[in-house]
């Protein structure tokens, strides 16, 4: 097991800088075919045999394509790929609409930042800004004063979800901090901060390492339980999860300048880092006992190497971490390009090696959505064309 060094004099094999270049061209190419196979619709979360198939905007997960289209067209002004991006939009727009499960999730940070909000920063879409702020408007609706936290998942009168916290939400808190301050909304910096906070204080277990899940009394804000949904059990770490954490409570100290984020982000980088196996990609959980199925989860990896480039950009020039976390991102960006970058003509998934959701077996060892955005994601920060969606 490698045993990630912060203040090492000499940077371990792992974090060496990557030997070689790494080019945007093959991810292109894929989502080039990508466009090709989905004319209409949405690729499916993760692959079946690396290949996605065809679903309507009824997921989770559709804005990490229209993210893909939005980083492809960012990184080479290519038209064809805002044209196929904005003509998604109004399936965004219908998504809202329809109302029901469909909205009633966190996950509209997720949905309407990588589409909306990002066609907005493109194009100056005045049509894709409303969508975007009617969005918000629904994500900040789920706020519960008294617990100060957004509800994960579920209508607020459902009792098996009420007061139910997650750590991917602090991925979905820009969309918050992006449209504060339109017109009335001035409260949704102080909403996300909350929320920040509390999964800061009760997500965050003092080793680095996070729980997946946990309730909240929505009155008092303090710790019911805590339930993991995808990790190995409720006291492990799951990967994606650890991942989701290190990138959002670094996106939160670039939106409020408060240290403690900075500092939360930190924290969860170390242990992401020091539980790596050996080869340098983290394992689907990264509290897996000796005996147990040890698939790789390059979805994970995709999320932590932008996540560490992010954190390292935040980071003063003499702290030892801006220089090791930059060295860890880039090798991971250099595993994931070498060894789990899909070459087959015949399939879809940019990464191969994904984990949607071990414990029900699905997606597992497949290409995952989220994973070649950001993948993509990552190596476009290589690029001077660079600029956050978030």
């Amino acid at each position: 097991m490698f045993v990630f060094q912060a203040h090492s004099t000499a940077q371990p094999r792992l974090f060496q800088p990557a030997a070689r270049g790494m080019s945007l061209a093959p991810a292109l190419q894929r989502i080039d075919r990508l466009i090709r196979r989905f004319p209409r619709g949405f690729p499916s979360p993760s692959g079946d045999r690396n290949r996605y198939h065809t679903i309507g905007n009824v997921d989770w997960t559709s804005g990490f394509w229209t993210g893909l289209l939005w980083l492809a067209h960012q990184q080479t002004g290519e038209r064809a790929y805002r044209d196929r991006a904005m003509a998604l939009i109004p399936s965004f727009a219908a998504r809202l609409e329809a109302g029901g499960a469909g909205t009633e999730t966190h996950d509209l940070g997720f949905l309407y930042t990588l589409s909306c909000n990002a066609a907005w920063i493109q194009t100056a879409s005045t049509e894709a800004r409303a969508l975007a702020i009617r969005a918000a408007d629904l994500l900040a609706a789920r706020y519960w004063e008294g617990g100060r936290v957004i509800q994960a998942w579920g209508r607020l009168d459902e009792p098996a979800e009420r007061g139910r916290i997650i750590i991917d939400s602090t991925m979905n808190m820009p969309l918050l901090f992006s449209i504060d301050g339109d017109g009335d909304r001035s409260a949704y910096r102080e909403i996300a901060v909350n929320h920040l906070d509390q999964c800061a204080r009760l997500l965050v277990r003092p080793d680095g390492s996070t729980y997946h899940t946990c309730f909240v009394n929505t009155d008092t804000g303090k710790r019911l339980y805590a339930k993991t949904q995808q990790g190995r059990s409720n006291e492990s770490c799951w990967s994606r999860g650890q991942a989701w954490g290190i990138y959002g409570f670094a996106l939160a100290y670039r939106q409020t300048g408060a240290d403690r984020f900075r500092e939360t982000a930190r924290q969860l980088a170390r242990y992401f880092l020091d539980h790596l196996p050996d080869d340098g990609m983290c394992y689907w959980d990264l509290d897996l006992g000796d005996d147990e199925r040890r698939e790789r989860d390059t979805s994970a990896g995709a999320i932590a190497a932008s996540g560490l480039f992010e954190l390292s950009g935040l980071l003063a020039a003499g702290d030892p971490d801006r220089l090791a976390f930059h060295g860890a991102a880039t090798a991971l960006l250099d595993i994931l390009t070498s060894r789990y970058l899909n070459n087959d003509p015949d399939e879809d998934g940019i990464l191969r090696g994904g984990v949607c959701h071990r414990p029900l077996g699905q997606g597992v060892n497949e290409c995952c959505l989220w994973g070649d955005y950001f993948y993509v994601e990552a190596l476009a920060r290589q690029n001077e064309t660079w600029s956050s969606f978030w």
